[in-house]
């Protein structure tokens, strides 16, 4: 008979695969997954009295796993793990309910000695409980529930995705849309990096939206949801950030920039305060939307068209500004003018598509096409 019954739910195969061997070895019976409904299917089934919990995971995420036990199975103790968290997430996810809050990397005897105290304060409410004059209960599963062994040491297993059918191709002609129609991404990514202003390691998850959601970020540790909108925008001086109360989305051009050239217009961004800035590109950002794929929603995306000139600033060559003007495409033509030795430069980029999106402007550190539009033709 094993020390105890231990679910991990992390989506890193490499630390499954050497957490759940170390514990199974230590003589615990531990099965794992990287889904998070599929880790409330298994708590209902397999019954683990410690969960090792990934806060950064595709679908729902570790803060609504841990809601939604604590919700149902309150006897459970979760230890909340994060490589990309702070002092804040930490406390956060202790009010929630976590036993307790791991930074990783992990050390492996310090999981240990953080698992045999959870079992520890696990037996000691038991006995309080039993002291109490209530009837004892005994949870009976139907004949016909799914039931698992855990007579052995389980290895960790992907969950494949629902295949995926267009719907839409079958429902609408293709001549019943005169605009482009609406775009989300077919599954969940996570992509974890290193925030620009904090210097903190953070992480950030990009989630399916349905038509007409727009582009969200939501703060993974409160909830809070902000739309990418200019009516928020805080700050443009070293970065642009975002703010709506007490949210904040530091970093954001990047990672919009890259959603504009691959046309996503509903997804939500789950961030703590700072998108990861990576490699100071948009490169990644290109790799993780290839990465979910690219779904076509039965939905139209209004073009803004711009039909005269609109100017910030005063158009003049030793002043900022920006002009906008009609134009049968969509170029960004970009000049700088620095003291020697940069002095005068001057580059010019025509959006075709991602592809040349990701050739030409993803890779550059220093040049951002960051015009967030509706549509085309315009310079």
């Amino acid at each position: 008979m094993g020390k105890g019954r231990i679910l991990i739910v992390d989506d890193d195969e490499a630390l499954v695969k050497s957490l759940s061997g170390f514990l199974c070895d230590e003589g615990f019976n531990v099965s794992s997954t990287a889904d998070g409904r599929e880790a409330l299917t298994l708590v209902r089934t397999v019954a683990p009295a410690v969960i090792l919990l990934d806060l950064w995971l595709p679908g729902m995420d570790g803060v609504e796993i841990l809601q939604a036990l604590q919700a149902r199975h309150a006897d459970v103790e979760v230890i909340v793990m994060s490589g990309h968290g702070n002092i804040a997430t930490a406390v956060h996810m202790t009010k929630l309910g976590a036993f307790d809050y791991l930074e990783k990397p992990l050390s492996l005897y310090g999981v240990l000695a953080v698992i045999k105290r959870a079992f520890e304060y696990r037996e000691r409410q038991h006995k309080v409980d039993v002291q109490e004059p209530v009837l004892s209960q005994v949870a009976v599963l139907p004949p016909d529930s799914p039931q698992l062994s855990l007579t052995g040491c389980q290895e960790a297993h992907p969950i494949s995705p629902s295949p995926t059918h267009d719907w839409w191709r079958d429902t609408a002609p293709e001549q019943a849309f005169s605009h482009f129609r609406q775009r989300t991404l077919c599954r969940s990514v996570v992509l974890y990096g290193q925030g620009l202003q904090s210097g903190l390691k953070t992480g950030l998850i990009l989630s399916p939206m349905p038509p007409h959601r727009g582009i969200l970020f939501r703060n993974i540790t409160t909830g809070h949801t902000m739309p990418a909108s200019v009516d928020f925008i805080e700050s443009t001086d070293f970065c642009t950030s975002l703010k709506q109360g007490c949210l904040t989305a530091r970093t954001v051009e990047h990672l919009m920039s890259a959603l504009h050239a691959y046309r996503i217009t509903n997804v939500l961004i789950k961030i703590s305060d700072e998108v990861p800035i990576m490699d100071g590109s948009a490169d990644a950002f290109c790799h993780l939307i290839e990465e979910a794929g690219i779904a076509e929603q039965d939905a139209i995306m209004e073009e803004f068209i711009v039909d005269r000139c609109y100017a910030v600033g005063q158009v003049r060559t030793d002043a900022k500004f920006i002009l906008v003007e009609p134009y049968d495409g969509f170029r960004v033509t970009y000049r700088l003018d620095y003291p020697p030795p940069l002095g005068v430069q001057e580059f010019s980029y025509e959006h075709i598509d991602s592809t040349s999106y990701r050739r030409e402007i993803a890779p550059a550190r220093t040049f951002e096409c960051c015009a967030h539009r509706r549509g085309k033709n315009y310079q």
